[in-house]
């Protein structure tokens, strides 16, 4: 059917009194239905139904939302050595400034490279610059980032050794927000092998996991997991190993870490020839194996784990592949454990339609399940691989599956997966433009929560090549950041950094934002935050990622206002407040109550020996009932006295 362009000018003093000069496109049926209203003289060029005139007019009235995204800038980094520069991380902090991390080439020649991360201010202007040169002047490569509201960056890859026939070793480093070093550790095993870091996560006390594989060298290509923990101030607490059976290629691929010290890691593991299978491991903070859990499918085959994640309630879900009918042919896999690592459902994706569909990312629904992205196609068909993104409920129940076929109908692999506070879904991919291997664009979908695809914008380089985004954010304000590596020219001689920043218009912003509150246990802690909407506004308050409800207690979960009373120890933790509107919604910045009692005296939501001064300095100006003085009363007596050191030095000596 031909598309028909039908135009219908109003007069204006009907649209006086609805909107005026608006101008509304409706597709309806293949048709193109341009609404005008000029500023005098009119003619009905082609008259409408009334129906569908009483329609138009029904939207003009009541106007639909605007979905979109405008691209507030573009940032590439070329190294000092013209050579192989490549983005592997990204991450933002809680007043906007956009992290990145990678390796780039300071100096011929192009195959030496150093760790090269930057921050960039919101507006897209770099910052600061930061370097890491190995122990061997090599080849250094970061390929993972951490960063926290305040911009504690770590960040953490595979760097040559430098001792007499070592090989690659891990390597992590902290930087504060202004770029400096804080600590760097490096990880080696002591065969002295290749040893390489492929995920990081960094609890809430700011300890450091990494885990990777290392070359054992019993068998040819015989790699055992390693995971590694690291303190606040980086020494090494522990170094676990893993290994199976059939000593051949053990990858870990995901780790995550809960709020009582317990490390997750799962991945795929040998157990015979040509039979992979997956493998998740429960360690505890001592790095002590508590529990094992494998995963293999109907029939031998390989099936990898790839991505992991907890939910509030202490469950875990895995996400990768797994083979069914035959060799080549994959599932998307899905599972969800209990906290003791008690299989709770398997979900699949994929049948002959749909025979090399895999999972390579997740991201935690908060309170609602899981999305999971990959890729998907028919069998045999590499070079068709379409985008695939999954959600499940918490039940296992497949809420909706969206495919993208680029515009070439080639090759389309999705490298990263984001979520916003209000559950829109970020999937981010290269599509190549080309039956070819060298050439392809930046792709970002934006689906909401009921998987409707919002909007879809792609990025071509200047060199017109291979264009290849490695990891994706969604910032507190709702900008969508994303960063990988793009090739400046046909030769592909030389990649940069590409690094871009896409604002949603609409979005509720917040004006100002909360401050931490440091109170006695039994006093009021309040939060306060101001946002602005150019539509009706919505907030809901949260306490470590989780939504507060109303009590006798806390009041204003739902207002611009929070309000705790009495205060006690267990309130303590972050707080922040989501921001809605019809668009989407903005996250305020985290900030801390800390209830000073059980010894806390500096109000930093720890009692240590950093508090003793302070005991000491309260009595020895004798029993005191002054507010500052609360955390000190330790037997509750309401007086700060001589009653209380037994129990402070007990407090202390239980740490």
């Amino acid at each position: 059917m031909a598309r028909i362009r039908v135009t219908l000018f109003l007069t204006p003093e009907f649209c006086e009194n609805r909107i005026t000069n608006w101008c509304l496109r409706l597709i309806d049926e293949g048709h193109v239905l341009d609404l005008i209203c000029p500023p005098k003289g009119v003619q009905i060029v082609k008259r409408l139904p009334r129906l569908m005139l009483l329609s138009i007019v029904s939207m003009m009235a009541n106007p639909p939302v605007a979905i979109t995204q405008v691209q507030e800038w573009v940032a590439r980094f070329n190294g000092p050595g013209n050579g192989r520069d490549e983005a592997y991380g990204i991450g933002t902090d809680g007043d906007g400034n956009v992290y990145v991390t990678g390796f780039a080439t300071l100096a011929p020649p192009a195959i030496y490279t150093d760790f090269t991360t930057m921050r960039y201010s919101p507006s897209g202007n770099i910052d600061w610059i930061a370097y890491y040169d190995g122990l061997s002047h090599s080849t250094d490569e970061a390929r993972l980032i951490h960063v926290d509201g305040v911009g504690n960056t770590h960040v953490c890859g595979t760097s040559f050794g430098g001792l007499p026939g070592s090989a690659k070793d891990y390597a992590t480093i902290r930087y504060n927000a202004a770029g400096v070093t804080q600590w760097s550790s490096r990880y080696n095993t002591p065969a002295y092998r290749d040893d390489y870091a492929l995920a990081m996560a960094v609890d809430r006390d700011d300890n450091v996991f990494v885990t990777g594989v290392h070359n054992t060298g019993l068998a040819d290509f015989d790699a055992d997991w390693t995971t590694v923990k690291y303190s606040a101030s980086g020494v090494q607490q522990w170094a676990v190993h893993y290994g199976g059976p059939a000593q051949f290629f053990d990858v870990p691929r995901g780790i995550a870490v809960d709020n009582m010290g317990g490390v997750f890691v799962t991945g795929e593991v040998c157990f015979a020839s040509q039979n992979w299978n997956f493998v998740t491991i429960k360690y505890d903070r001592v790095g002590i194996q508590e529990w094992l859990r494998v995963f293999d499918s109907e029939g031998s085959g390989y099936d990898a784990a790839h991505d992991i994640c907890l939910d509030n309630d202490g469950a875990l879900y895995v996400t990768g592949y797994s083979s069914f009918n035959g060799l080549g042919r994959s599932y998307a896999t899905t599972i969800k454990y209990d906290s003791s690592g008690t299989q709770l459902w398997v979900a699949h994706y994929g049948d002959e339609s749909n025979a090399q569909a895999a999972a390579f990312h997740m991201q935690l629904i908060p309170l609602d399940g899981i999305c999971i992205a990959g890729r998907t196609g028919a069998f045999g068909e590499y070079k068709k691989w379409d985008f695939l993104t999954i959600r499940y409920g918490p039940d296992g129940t497949e809420h909706w599956a969206q495919r993208y076929d680029g515009p070439a109908s080639s090759r389309d692999i999705v490298n990263a997966l984001s979520i916003d506070a209000a559950s829109n879904v970020y999937t981010v991919g290269s599509s190549y433009t080309t039956a070819s291997d060298y050439s392809s664009d930046y792709v970002v979908i934006k689906y909401n929560r009921d998987g409707a695809q919002q909007w879809i914008v792609n990025y071509d380089g200047p060199g017109n090549s291979l264009d290849e985004p490695t990891d994706s954010v969604v910032d507190n304000a709702g900008n969508v950041c994303v960063t990988g590596y793009s090739y400046s020219g046909a030769d592909q001689s030389s990649s940069d950094y590409a690094t871009l920043k896409y604002s949603q218009p609409g979005w509720p912003s917040i004006i100002q934002q909360p401050s931490s509150s440091g109170v006695c246990v039994g006093g009021t802690a309040t939060f306060n935050t101001i946002a602005a909407s150019p539509t009706g506004i919505t907030y809901q308050w949260r306490s470590n990622g989780v939504a507060l409800g109303e009590n006798e207690r806390i009041a204003g979960t739902d207002t611009s206002t929070l309000s705790i009373y009495p205060v006690l120890v267990s309130d303590a933790g972050s707080y922040d407040v989501i921001v809605g509107n019809e668009i989407g919604a903005a996250v305020s910045r985290a900030v801390t109550l800390a209830p000073a009692g059980g010894g806390d005296g500096n109000f930093d939501g720890k009692t240590n020996g950093l508090d003793i001064q302070a005991f000491v300095q309260v009595l020895a100006s004798g029993p005191t009932t002054e507010a500052n003085a609360c955390p000190f009363d330790m037997n509750a007596d309401g007086i700060v006295d001589t009653f209380d050191v037994q129990p402070f030095a007990t407090m202390l000596m239980g740490l």
